[in-house]
Formats: C-alpha cells, structure tokens, sequence
C-alpha cells in the first residue's frame, strides 16, 4: 500500500508539473527591431537572433495532449522596416525526415513541417499561416473563422516570402523572411501569434501554446500574443498590377471552307490596400489558367460537390461569404461565376468582363466585403450579360462569436420583350444556371 501511494503521488506530481510548464493562451512573446542584417540562410549567427526572446516547452497536441513534446522546438521573431523575421531550431533524432513532396503547397499532414501562425488584426479570427519542411519546401495559407475547422484554412491562397531550412544530426532548423507587404495588419500593438510543429516521422503535432486535442493545431482561440515592443513598420501604400495577354488560334480542317478562329485577349489584375486591413481587389477580362486543377472526387452523395475556390481573386477574406447559410445551401458560392451548363448538363466556361471586390478588417469588431462582378454575353447558351453583387458586414463580439449580414443579387441585363426569342428560344429553353 505505501508503494502504491508513492506511486500515486508521483503521477499526480508529474501530471501538475507538466500542467504547470505548458503555455497558456494568452501567454506572451516580445519582439524587437533589430538593426542588424538577417540572411535567410538557416544559420541562426545573426545578433538579431541573439537578442531575440525565444518561444520554448512546446506541449503535445496529438497523440496526447497531457505532456511536453520529447523533441522540443525553439521559435524567435524579429523585424526590421521590410520584413517579419522567424526561425525555428528543431531538436530531433538521426531517422530520415518525412516529406511527401519538394512541390510548393505540399499536403501538410504527410510531411515534417514547421509553422508561424499570425493574427495581425488581434481579433482571434483571422490570419495568416507560412510552413516549410526540412528540405526548404514552402506551404502558406490564410486562415478564418478561428481556425477552428479545416475549412478554415485556405492553402490556394499564395504570395512572396522566402526560407531556407539546414539538417544536422540531432536537430534542423528553418529561417523565415515575410515581407510586410505581403499581408494586411493593424499596428495595435498586439497580434494572435502561434507556432506549431509537425512530427509527421514521429507522429506527434506540438505548439508553442498548448492547445487540446479535441481541437485543431492553428486554432486561434488558444493562441498567445505578439507583444510588439517595438512598433511595427507603418503599412505604405501597397499597389500590385499584373498585366497579360492571352491568346488563342485554331483551324477546323474538316468543313468546308476551313474554320479559323483566333482570339487576343489582354487583361488586367490589381490589388490595393485601402488600409493596412482593407484590401481592393480589380480585374478586368480575367484569366484563370494558372490556378491548379482540382482533385478527383467520387461524389456518393445526393448533393453536387463544392469544389474549394482557387482563383486568387476570390480567395483573401472569402470567409465572409462562405459563412452565409450551410455549407450545402450557401447563399452564394463564388465558383458559379464563369460557369454555365448546357442544354446537357455539360459546364462550359462563361467569360467575365470586369470585377471588384473591397474587403477586410473595419477595426477589431467590423468586417465588410462588397463585391461585384459581370459576365460576357454567351448566345451559344442563351445568356444574356449577368451582374453578381454581393455584400457581407460582420460584427465580432464576445471571445470568439460573431453575427453577419449577406445581400446577394444577380441580374440579367440588356433584356426586353424581344430578347425573349433572342436569348430563350426553343434550342435552349432546358437551360439552367449554375
């Protein structure tokens, strides 16, 4: 019985201790200017490093969420007037690291990884995330809704920042650049901030503040907070243009006379900040042929599935509309703009002619997005021009609710009595749009 006492007592000892060295939510972590060079080179020489306030007793969140990691992590920030600086010293084994692929935008859960999550606008709904591998592969996305469900991370979402990670026998460690440019925020003092590590060799998931098992890594409701004891670099005006010019020819060598069609289509895309958390996306005749393909899907249900949206345009806040209703009754799914279907059943791609979309953060409580869209005449399809308009305002309240507001709207323009026979013949009178 007195064994068994002692043992007792030990358990309960070692279950407190490790209560008592995890990181709560909340917990802090300063960082500083430096005013010495940084080189992304994964060698963390720098005085910049030096100096830094260092991240450590990473808890485990899978497979158990009642211990410190056996392999800890360590994570600095720091910053200078173009970039937010991270690095990572990984303390690890001699067995081979696990990474699925060397292609950007790897599939997360397969590969050794680590990972800086920030809320830049302080509110524990929103944010950025920016991963990579021991091999220096890269993977960020933006995050909604709290991170609280996989569908609040977006991975289509892409943008310029740099890395470079070195292996050593017991340990790797990763060096981050992210230009301030390259993401919206509020100088508030205070940003949500976590890191993650994921030990896809050793089958463990661990954070710098400890976060339950019953919820997902990056969620922001236990994250810790970014204490900027210097402030951070006042956002300047923040113009992106991407001009381009697309072009098509064929030849139709069957008829008589041979069919030629060649087409010149140029276009525009640009992004705006209004402020340093409202963003104003334009695009006039817009191509999407650098999006990736989506995966294959065996759809056994009733339902059609809803493919994730990739096109750039559409992505930064799109939460705002996601959330409007059920995920299968959504009041608007922005990947039935520039699709139609046939009289059977096949989709077939409707032109857009212009597009603007303003979104983001109004401060810590308000969100708005204000989008319109149209689309090109398609008589092959019986369609008219189409305007798609659609406005999102959400409050924030409490630690982590919110309640929002959507008006959607689509028009058929340029129609009258005449444009019945023109558009809704009897050719195209099952037609249905998508």
């Amino acid at each position: 019985m007195p064994k068994m006492k002692a043992l007792l007592f030990l358990l309960i000892l070692i279950f407190c201790l490790n209560a008592n060295g995890q990181n709560k939510p909340g917990s802090q972590l300063p960082i500083r200017r430096t005013l010495s060079p940084v080189q992304v080179d994964g060698v963390l020489d720098e005085e910049a490093w030096k100096d830094a306030a260092v991240a450590t007793n990473f808890f485990l969140n899978f497979p158990v969420d009642t211990a410190l990691a056996p392999y800890q992590t360590e994570a600095r920030v720091t910053f200078n007037d173009q970039f937010l600086y991270a690095s990572f010293v990984c303390y690890d084994d001699d067995k081979p690291y696990i990474v699925q692929s060397l292609r950007r935008d790897f599939d997360f859960e397969n590969s050794d990884n680590v990972t800086i999550e920030i809320g830049p606008y302080n509110d524990k709904q929103n944010g950025f995330f920016f991963t990579v591998t021991p091999y220096s592969v890269q993977l960020e996305g933006i995050v909604s809704g709290g991170g609280a469900s996989e569908m609040s991370y977006s991975v289509s979402w892409d943008n310029k920042w740099y890395s470079k990670s070195i292996r050593y026998a017991d340990k790797w460690v990763a060096e981050i650049a992210i230009p301030f440019k390259s993401i919206r925020y509020k100088n508030t003092g205070e940003w949500n901030i976590n890191f993650l590590r994921w030990d896809r060799k050793h089958n463990m998931a661990s954070n710098w503040v400890a976060v339950p098992i019953q919820y997902l890594a990056g969620a922001f409701a236990y994250s810790g907070q970014l204490v900027w004891e210097d402030p951070a670099p006042k956002p300047s005006v923040n113009i992106s243009l991407i001009p381009y010019l697309a072009g098509l020819t064929s030849q139709d060598n069957d008829v008589t006379p041979v069919l030629k069609d060649n087409d010149l289509q140029p276009g525009l895309d640009a992004k705006v900040a209004v402020t340093p958390s409202m963003n104003l996306d334009l695009t006039i005749n817009p191509d999407f042929s650098q999006v990736d393909v989506d995966q294959q899907v065996i759809n056994l249900t009733r339902f059609e599935f809803q493919f994730p949206e990739r096109r750039q345009f559409f992505l930064e806040n799109s939460d705002l509309f996601d959330n409007a209703g059920f995920p299968g009754t959504r009041l608007f799914f922005s990947r039935r703009i520039g699709l139609a279907s046939d009289t059977s059943g096949n989709l077939k791609r409707v032109p857009i002619a212009f597009g603007a979309r303003l979104s983001g953060s109004i401060n810590k409580d308000w969100r708005l997005s204000v989008m319109n869209m149209q689309t090109k005449e398609r008589l092959e399809l019986g369609l008219p021009r189409q305007n798609y308009a659609v406005t999102t305002i959400m409050r924030n309240f409490g630690h982590q609710s919110n309640v929002s507001f959507t008006y959607v709207d689509k028009t058929s323009l340029g129609l009258n009595d005449s444009d019945t026979v023109k558009y809704f013949h009897e050719d195209v009178r099952k037609y249905r749009s998508i």
